[in-house]
Parts: C-alpha cells; sequence; structure tokens
C-alpha cells in the first residue's frame, strides 16, 4: 500500500483565507496550469532578479511577462517539508513535517492537485529525485505519477535530468485531446542540487561556475516547457523550494540555517489572467495555493496559513530550521520577516534589512534596533510553533528506516544535556562547515577523507550520536568490528532506551559475524520501533548467518508471521527459505504474497520468476526479474536469468544494456562494495557481454570483454570458445583450431548446465 506521508491535518490552529464553497469555473474557461518547482534555486541567481551573469533567459521572459514575487521565502530549507506548504498552504509545524522523512500520517489534506482535480482539471507530475517520489505521498490527487527514479550515488541523492521530466510531461501532454479539459502538470527540476555537473555546454555558456551551469541546463528545458504550451497558453507558476548557501555565512548546502541564501527564492507566475508587475510585500511558499487558485476564481482550500497575493492584508513570514539543535545541540534557527526586517531569534539576535539595503544579510543591526527586535519576537512568538518534539525510537518513518539501514546509516537524536542554553550557532561554524563537507565528501566518495573527518568529529563531539553511528560503521566496514560494537555500546550507555542506536549495535555486531547476538538486538530494535518491519527481517536474516541458525530463523520467522500476517517482509524471507529448503508447496505461496510489497525482499521475486519459466510464462518471468533488479540491481543470478531470457528473443543491444548495468561499480559510501561480484561471477557476465558483441558484430570491442574475462579465469570454457570464433572471424583459422581445443579441454573440467546465452555462434572447425 503507498503511504501518503505528507498531507495530514495534525493542528487545527491554522488561520487564512477561507472561502464558501462556490460553484467552479467550467473546465473550457479555465487555462491549463504548469507548475514548475526549481529545488535548491536561489533567487539571486536568475536574471530576472539582478544576477547579471545569469543564462536563465527563458525563466526570466517568463518572470517579466508576468507577475514577479520580488520577496519570496521558503519556510523550511528541505525539500519535502518546502513542497508539502507549496501543496497545502500550511506551514511545516502545522503539517507536522519538520525534515525530510520526518514522520507519517494519513491522506486527509485536501491539496492544490486535489482542488483543480475539483475543477475538472485532468492532472499528471513528473519529478527528478527520491525526496519527492510518492512514497511522501506528493502524488495525491495526480492522475499519472512519473517518478521513477534510477539508483544514484545513495538514497538521498538518487534523481534524474531535467530532460527527463520535461519528456514526461510533453509526451503526456501529446496523448490529451487538444479540445479536452484543461490540464494540470507538475515538474520538479533537481538539477541544482550538489553535487553541481551540468553537461559540458551549459557549463561553457556559464563560464564553468557551475552552479550556474546547472541553472543554465534547468533554463533550456524550461524553454522547451514553453515552447511545447504556445498553441494554448498555460498560467505557468514558477517556484524555488528552496535556496542554496554556496559558502554566505559558513554555509556550503543547506538545511541548517534560515538565512536568505536558502530561504529566498524564485517565485512568479505567467500567463491568462496575469498583469505584468511586481510585488514588493514579503510572502511565503504557503501563499502559492491561495494565489494559484485565486487567479483561476476557484473555491479556495478549507484551511490554510497563506493568503492569496495581492488581494490580502501582508502578514508576518515564517521560518525555521531544527537542524542545528536535533543533530548537534545547537540552537535551532528561526526566523520572522515583517515589512524591510528579518529576525533570526538567537540567543545573540540577528536583524536584518531586506530588500535594497542588505539582501545577503552582511550587516547584523540587532543592536541598535532593541524596540525592532522585541516587535518581531512577539510577531514570532504570536505563530504559537512549539519546537518539534524530538522522540529517539520513532527517528523515521518505516520505509526510510529500511533505506538507511541498507547504507548502514542512521541518524539519532543529540545526547547531551537539552536542560541549559544551548550554544549560539554563530558559536559552532566550524562543526557546521565540518558536517556540510562530511556529506560532500561521501557524495563524492572520497572514501579516507571521509573517514578522517567522521573519526575527528567523534572524538570532538561524543554526544552527537550521528557521528558516533558513521564512525562505527566505518570501523565494521575497515574490519575493526571490536572496536565498532565498544563504540556502539558506549554510546548506548548515555541513552539506553534509544532504538536508533541499538540498530547500529546489531548491525555492528553482524558486521563481526556475531549472528545471534545481533538478532537479538534487531528484536529488541523491533520491539521499540514496532512501526519498522525491517527490523524484524534483518533479526531472521542475522539468525540464518549464524552457525546452525537456519532452524531458529525459520521459526523466528514464522512467530513473527504469526502475530502479523500482513508483514510481506517476514512473509518473503520464510518463502525464500522453504524454497531454498525444497519446500516449494509451502514457500511459493509466501513469495506470491510478499512480491507485491512496496520493496520485495532480496529473492523474492527471482524465485517467483524462476516458478513462472518452469510454467511457461516468460513474459511473467521477465517481468518479475526487472522487478528484482529494479530492487536488487546487484542480485547476479537474477541479472544473468533475464540477459539469458532477452539473449534467446534475439535482443542483444537489451542483453547488454543489462550485462553493463550489473558490471557497472556498486555505490559505496566510505570504502569498496561488499556487492561486488566474485570473480567468478564477474567472469561470467563478462562472457554474455562479449557474446552479445560478438553477435552485434561489434568484435572490437567483443575482444576487449574476452580478455577481460579471461584475465579473470583463464580456463573459463565458453570465453575460450568464443575467442576461438572471433580468431577465426579474423582470418586465423590455425589459432582458432587451437583455441577450440582448449575450449573443448577446459569444458570437459568444468561442466557447465547452463544454456549458451544468446544464439551461439557455430564452432570453430
Amino acid at each position: 500500500m503507498i503511504r501518503h506521508l505528507l498531507f495530514w491535518g495534525m493542528v487545527s490552529a491554522c488561520s487564512g483565507p477561507q472561502s464558501s464553497p462556490s460553484a467552479p469555473t467550467p473546465h473550457r474557461e479555465l487555462p491549463d496550469v504548469v507548475l514548475v518547482t526549481l529545488d535548491t534555486t536561489r533567487a539571486d541567481r536568475l536574471g530576472a532578479y539582478g544576477y547579471e551573469s545569469a543564462h536563465t533567459e527563458h525563466l526570466d521572459t517568463l518572470a517579466r511577462s508576468g507577475r514577479l514575487y520580488r520577496r519570496a521565502y521558503s519556510p523550511l530549507p528541505l525539500t519535502i517539508p518546502s513542497h508539502g506548504s507549496i501543496f497545502t498552504g500550511k506551514y511545516p509545524p502545522n503539517l507536522g513535517i519538520r525534515a525530510n522523512g520526518d514522520r507519517e500520517g494519513s491522506a486527509s489534506e485536501h491539496t492544490l492537485t486535489e482542488a483543480l482535480a475539483d475543477a475538472g482539471y485532468i492532472t499528471v507530475a513528473s519529478v527528478a529525485a527520491f525526496v519527492t517520489t510518492r512514497q511522501w505521498g506528493f502524488d495525491q490527487g495526480f492522475d499519472q505519477y512519473f517518478d521513477a527514479i534510477p539508483s544514484g550515488r545513495d538514497l538521498w541523492h538518487a534523481e534524474r535530468p531535467a530532460e527527463a521530466v520535461v519528456d514526461d510531461v510533453l509526451a503526456w501532454r501529446s496523448a490529451q485531446a487538444p479540445d479536452g479539459p484543461p490540464r494540470f502538470a507538475w515538474l520538479h527540476l533537481y538539477d541544482a542540487h550538489f553535487p553541481y555537473l551540468p553537461p559540458k555546454p551549459w557549463l561553457d555558456e556559464a563560464e564553468q561556475r557551475v552552479y550556474d551551469g546547472e541553472l543554465a541546463y534547468i533554463d533550456d528545458q524550461v524553454g522547451r516547457l514553453v515552447g511545447a504550451h504556445k498553441g494554448r497558453p498555460p498560467l505557468f507558476v514558477i517556484v524555488g523550494d528552496h535556496g542554496e548557501g554556496l559558502g554566505a555565512h559558513s554555509e556550503i548546502s543547506h538545511g541548517l540555517f534560515v538565512y536568505n541564501a536558502t530561504q529566498h527564492v524564485p517565485f512568479f507566475i505567467s500567463g491568462p489572467g496575469v498583469e505584468p508587475g511586481e510585488i514588493q510585500e514579503p510572502v511565503s511558499l504557503v501563499d502559492v495555493a491561495p494565489t494559484v487558485l485565486s487567479i483561476l476564481g476557484l473555491p479556495a482550500l478549507p484551511v490554510v496559513d497563506g493568503r492569496a497575493v495581492p488581494g490580502s492584508e501582508p502578514k508576518p513570514v515564517y521560518l525555521e530550521s531544527y537542524q542545528l539543535e536535533q543533530r548537534f545541540g545547537v540552537q535551532a534557527h528561526r526566523a520572522v520577516v515583517w515589512g524591510d526586517w528579518k529576525l533570526i531569534d538567537l540567543g545573540r539576535p540577528e536583524l536584518y534589512r531586506q530588500e535594497g539595503s542588505d539582501p545577503l544579510e552582511a550587516h547584523n543591526v540587532a543592536d541598535e534596533n532593541p524596540e525592532v527586535v522585541a516587535q518581531l519576537r512577539r510577531l514570532l512568538d504570536g505563530f504559537g510553533f512549539e519546537a518539534p518534539q524530538i522522540d529517539p525510537a520513532h527517528p523515521r518513518t518505516p520505509a526510510l528506516t529500511a533505506e538507511l539501514e541498507a547504507l548502514g546509516y542512521m541518524d539519532g537524536a543529540f545526547l547531551g544535556d537539552r536542560d541549559g542554553a544551548l550554544p549560539d550557532p554563530k558559536d559552532r561554524l566550524v562543526l557546521v562547515r565540518d558536517v556540510q563537507r562530511l556529506e560532500h565528501l561521501v557524495l563524492e566518495q572520497k572514501h579516507e577523507e571521509v573517514g578522517v573527518l567522521v573519526e575527528k568529529l567523534a572524538l570532538q563531539y561524543p554526544d552527537v550520536s550521528e557521528f558516533q553511528t558513521r564512525w562505527a560503521q566505518i570501523l565494521a566496514m575497515r574490519g575493526q568490528t571490536d572496536q565498532a560494537i565498544a563504540l556502539m555500546d558506549r554510546t548506548l550507555d548515555k541513552d539506553p532506551g534509544n532504538a536508533v542506536l541499538l540498530q547500529g549495535l546489531a548491525i555492528a555486531l553482524a558486521k563481526g559475524q556475531r549472528y545471534e547476538e545481533a538478532a537479538q538486538r534487531f528484536q529488541e530494535a523491533s520491539e521499540l520501533m514496532p512501526f519498522a518491519p525491517k527490523l524484524r527481517v534483518m533479526a531472521v536474516v542475522a539468525l540464518l548467518e549464524a552457525p546452525n541458525g537456519q532452524q531458529k530463523a525459520m521459526e523466528l520467522a514464522a512467530a513473527y508471521l504469526q502475530e502479523d500476517p500482513s508483514d510481506l517482509g517476514i512473509a518473503g524471507v520464510l518463502g525464500v527459505m522453504m524454497v531454498r529448503k525444497g519446500n516449494p508447496s509451502a514457500g511459493m505461496p509466501l513469495l506470491e504474497r510478499a512480491v507485491v510489497a512496496d520493496k520485495p525482499e532480496r529473492d523474492v521475486a527471482f524465485h517467483v520468476a524462476a516458478s513462472a519459466a518452469g510454467a511457461g510464462q516468460v513474459e511473467r518471468a521477465q517481468r518479475m526479474l526487472r522487478l528484482e533488479l529494479r530492487h536488487h540491481p546487484k542480485n547476479g543470478p537474477a541479472a544473468m536469468a533475464l540477459a539469458r531470457i532477452v539473449g534467446r528473443g534475439g535482443d542483444w543491444t537489451a542483453q547488454l544494456v543489462l550485462v553493463d548495468a550489473f558490471l557497472a561499480p556498486a555505490p559505496a559510501q566510505y570504502g569498496p562494495s561488499s556487492l561486488a561480484p566474485s570473480p567468478a561471477m564477474r567472469a561470467d557476465f563478462l562472457h554474455v557481454r562479449a557474446q552479445a558483441l560478438f553477435n552485434l558484430k561489434r568484435y572490437a570491442q567483443a575482444q576487449i570483454a574476452l580478455d577481460e574475462g579471461l584475465g579473470l579465469h583463464p580456463e573459463h570454457p565458453e570465453l575460450l570458445l568464443l575467442g576461438a570464433n572471433l580468431l577465426w572471424q579474423s582470418g586465423e583459422q590455425d589459432a582458432a583450431k587451437l583455441l577450440f581445443e582448449k575450449a573443448k579441454a577446459a569444458k570437459m573440467k568444468w561442466v557447465k548446465s547452463d544454456d549458451q546465452v544468446g544464439p551461439a555462434p557455430k564452432p570453430a572447425p
């Protein structure tokens, strides 16, 4: 079942414009609406906002032909909460979503998408990153949702380019009737997020400024979108979800502070019903949905924090980020913007003038204006937003917990004293810089530098649990499991009830091959976090690895499944165990149940595919193998089985794509990946690759793959046979005959029952 994590009503204290229901405008009079959200985009890097070095001509044209909001602010510098505000008109505290992956809830919020659907719109979305997939509820109200994000460097940074996002929407648009109902399309473009890797033409255009190059690339994709809509001009809504620090106030990226670098975002609307002009008053992302519905003449969302601008009285704008407090025990950034002033309320408050005077917030004038500080503090308190409750036992949603476990990374709450005054962030700028540098090093896979920095941070900040868990993970991956376990034990002593740390200890124990102890710790963590079913799976898997632990694993899995028959993860693990023990009549029904999970356990879909293939259901077998590889791309037997099926069908190009995907390096966080295939398995795949290239008559490339394979396995009979065929094809008959005899001799030593992949070339005579 798809979880809708974003749009849930926690608090009824929201205020804002509320319209009585009225008849919607007939759909034939409504324009199409195109919403483009620009992830990680600073307003001051677009030409329309005065940046002279910008290469954003298409965006600038839209801004200047429509209504530009000169001072738009994101309420929170993270993608999931800020997009929640865009679609619901509510501030993150009233949504209960105050960090990426904060928590889950029901789908009771009424969104902008649903309001448009109620008015007769057909709806489509195409998104570019994991953080906007349907897992977080963003598909709510959409008729079609394109969110097939390929596996990337890690969970949070899996993405796809703007070109693919635009392609989805344009293809969908072309399939709609020209005189049909109005259309609402949302496109999420993620390219400006770190790491900045603009394609070369746009990097050259931006004179090697990588961030500007990403924006130039995005701009051209927006130009494609605009060009495709000329025959039926839509209402274009362009808005940034948050910006990027780029070094301002020591913030390299975003998420920790609420300075303008990350909170001042582009926002402009262009199209039917919009008079060109500029809005100078401060506005928030919570104003986007009310403003769009107002322009269209549609009823407002029932309860919002935002307002239609222009057309309503100005309101203070709220901003927050509690990342510093929750993760590091440093004062959180909370801010309010009112008129020309912005207050960041800290132990040493920061007051800045905004538009025209100090937009970069270089001059803190709090000491000179105590009365303004007092006034803005009253406005900030007037929002009534309490600090988010920190509960280490419930740190993440189940799906995210499972993904983070797979990465071996878990961040918990700050373990130090919270009763006294926390340090002002201005006194912890070295920590701020180090934390961001660490994330960049991880993304750049600079493993040695990551290890040095994590060790330093773990020693300097023993009360920051994420540093301890990261250091323990690195130690375990280096084989220093005793040290990793001791570190996690010491950290748990400070907070014995912290299920996240308990989970980290279990992983360290498993890395140290202390599987029965690991299973026990996973079970304890599961009792503390019943909402995270992956922990039960990990307990069973740990027992499977223990000497003579298979029977205990089956008994534990059966007990878990009896306790909760809907646990598809446990059903999958138990089904795989039964099939492997030669009891498919008991295992296959469990696997058929488990294969419909959001992410089936490893080998579940593979065994369903094997059963389908045995029954002659080739199409289903292919579908199940692709499902297996979507979630477990380094499952060698599944990849080989699918490559063989595709090869037998004569599609050697597709076969080549599959093999290359498997042979590509697996993403690794701190060092060489344990997912890398063994030399023998890699040799098998190189044979398939060489065979496919041979069948495609790409002989030189086939020879390269062949040579690499023989370097790993010099007596591989199928590689030797293919080598003979390559020699024969090149006219070296004598050498081919000799190699063919060698292949036959090798075959006698290593009888291989599997069929030849693809149409086998005739043996050399």
